[in-house]
């Protein structure tokens, strides 16, 4: 069964377009979830939130808008965290955080272009 799902890969599938579905929030068992070099549109469910198992996530290199949900600032597990060339609004970066709890295990990959030219954002998880 779906709810059981563990790993969730579907890096590099350079012409797999559409949106995260907000049903995504119902993996409460996911660890590990890859979506990194597609085509995905729209905004990053909030209830991604809800994955409270999550040690891994990399959303890059797609085109998702909107703001990063601040409710993936409150994933406890989560160990590494990539947002690389999306064409989010960043300001929402700043919030997200204030809200994360960095520990010395923990990574948190933004583009260093945006860090260090969009917001003077001082957070130990931007520092570049």
């Amino acid at each position: 069964m779906l709810s059981n799902l563990t790993d969730f890969d579907i890096a590099l599938n350079i012409n797999l377009s559409g949106t995260l579905p907000t049903e995504m929030g119902r993996l409460t068992s996911m660890e590990w979830l890859q979506v990194w070099e597609n085509k995905l549109t729209g905004s990053i469910p909030s209830e991604i939130g809800l994955m409270t198992r999550l040690t891994s996530m990399n959303l890059s290199e797609n085109r998702f808008t909107g703001l990063i949900p601040t409710e993936i600032a409150q994933l406890s597990n989560m160990k590494m965290l990539t947002f690389q060339d999306l064409p989010l609004v960043f300001g929402s970066l700043v919030t997200f955080c204030e809200n994360i709890e960095v520990t010395s295990d923990t990574s948190i990959i933004v583009d260093r272009d945006f860090v260090t030219t969009a917001y003077q954002v001082t957070c130990p998880c931007c520092q570049a």
